[in-house]
């Protein structure tokens, strides 16, 4: 929904790495993310 409605901002890109603990890191890091340039806040 949020790269449909910006197509044109930055995009979070995930290194792939698949363990537990990185995963939980990387989904951290895209919320933030997400937060700061999508939502403006």
């Amino acid at each position: 929904m949020v790269r449909r409605g910006n197509q044109n901002g930055r995009r979070f890109h995930k290194k792939g790495v698949h363990l537990a603990l990185d995963d939980i890191r990387e989904s951290i890091a895209e919320m933030v993310n997400t937060r700061q340039h999508v939502f403006n806040i």
